[in-house]
């Protein structure tokens, strides 16, 4: 069974496109028409629409509260709480993971497990397997410094060579040419979804698990950095042509390419279980994004000393500490850091760690500081900037699947996935 984590995706956007062009996305339009595509129901609380905290909502069939994770790696702090990975585990069933989010890797069956780039777990595989997980977490990272590295960028373009499919190389070098010589970022992120497609086919026939996992994030990230720019959106509001121009539509470079990827999954023999688990709308206000470029020297600059750092998603990233009394005045320091009168950081304060984020909303020009107290360091050198705001999350998904069931199962909400999926798995591999 192939379980896709296609992130995030708005398909009711994905419907527009197959009505304009309902001769470009075929494999797309058999999965909305579907019997078995559905939408779900997730959390009320906005705070909780994260995918962070939904993807393991799923896992473990228990809401944010039950859980407990609420942020990027607090999975790792969680080895008691079982899911149905590990209830399949638990029966001698195969599996194989790639990059599945905020899951911990303790499965005795596995084959090969690379995990998200933000999440500390032990990587199944050989030491090509391992090398490219670091390749991909750290290029992930730091994507919007542009630093890979020569070595890093070795590393992933032979993984390229040796797992991709002779088919895709067209479509390799075309993204490739619009993210160097069009300056098109969003097909850098929609060339690792393909590599990643690529590699799952590879491993899949490899090692021939009865699970695998696969999770796309790729237009996740364009719907949150480029939605405005879709030509079928209904909001009035567009990005700056500096940040993007009029005539791209990022969305609809996304759409065609996974139309080509999931037809290698609907087209084939295998059983298919696709979910969302939320998804975005366009945002209202655009908010601007920037990312620390250093963040220990950054933290440096104003006396704050820490064991570890540990940067997530775009603006995010975890400070790890020995003691409270050390988190605890490292959190009154951050609380102290402004930018243009603005408090610099929301800070979630753990205990042992800091989860913390640059909330900064404005564009940051060449006159913009970071100050506290006596200390003050220009801000534009010391950030990147990331994107601008361009989706906000909803607690609406989507399930589909191919699965031959005598009942139709009608999906109310994301905490059902796992018992569907634990009683069919069972009948279906």
């Amino acid at each position: 069974m192939q379980f896709i984590q296609f992130n995030e995706a708005n398909f009711e956007i994905i419907k527009r496109y197959i009505q304009k062009y309902p001769n470009k996305f075929k494999t797309l339009a058999k999965i909305v028409n579907s019997q078995n595509f559905q939408t779900t129901d997730s959390e009320n609380e906005y705070n909780f629409l994260e995918p962070w905290i939904q993807w393991p909502s799923i896992y473990t069939g228990l809401n944010a509260k039950e859980h407990n994770i609420f942020r990027l790696g607090d999975v790792e702090k969680r080895q008691d709480l079982k899911n149905l990975f590990n209830e399949i585990d638990n029966i001698g069933i195969s599996t194989g993971f790639i990059c599945p989010m905020n899951l911990l890797n303790n499965f005795k069956n596995s084959h090969y497990f690379i995990p998200d780039p933000w999440t500390k777990t032990k990587v199944t595989g050989n030491l090509l397997l391992n090398s490219l997980y670091k390749t991909i977490s750290y290029s992930v990272n730091n994507n919007s410094t542009g630093r890979i590295g020569l070595k890093n960028l070795l590393i992933f373009g032979f993984s390229v060579i040796i797992f991709s499919r002779l088919k895709f190389w067209p479509k390799y070098f075309h993204l490739v040419f619009k993210a160097i010589i069009k300056r098109q970022k969003w097909a850098k992120a929609l060339f690792l979804d393909l590599f990643i497609h690529n590699l799952n086919l590879s491993l899949q026939n490899k090692y021939k698990p009865k699970i695998n996992v696969v999770f796309f994030n790729a237009l996740a990230h364009i719907q949150h950095h480029y939605f405005l720019n879709s030509k079928l959106t209904l909001s009035k509001k567009k990005n700056p042509n500096w940040y993007i121009k009029s005539k791209d539509d990022p969305l609809y470079d996304a759409i065609i390419l996974f139309d080509k990827i999931f037809e290698d999954y609907i087209s084939s023999k295998n059983k298919v279980f696709l979910a969302t688990a939320l998804s975005q709308s366009p945002a209202n206000k655009p908010v601007f994004y920037y990312r620390l470029n250093n963040h220990k020297e950054f933290l440096t600059k104003f006396n704050i000393v820490v064991d570890e750092i540990l940067p997530r998603m775009t603006r995010d990233f975890t400070i790890n500490f020995s003691n409270e009394i050390q988190c605890n005045e490292s959190a009154k320091k951050l609380n102290k850091i402004y930018l243009n009168g603005q408090n610099a950081f929301d800070i979630d304060n753990r205990g042992l760690s800091l989860f913390v984020t640059l909330k900064y909303p404005e564009e940051i020009l060449n006159n913009d500081f970071f100050e506290s107290e006596n200390i003050k360091i220009k801000a534009i050198e010391n950030v990147s900037f990331v994107a601008i705001k361009n989706g906000i999350h909803n607690n609406l998904g989507y399930v589909y699947h191919n699965m031959d069931l005598k009942v139709k199962h009608n999906f109310k909400n994301i905490f059902q996935i796992k018992d569907f999926l634990i009683k069919n798995i069972k009948i279906n591999i």
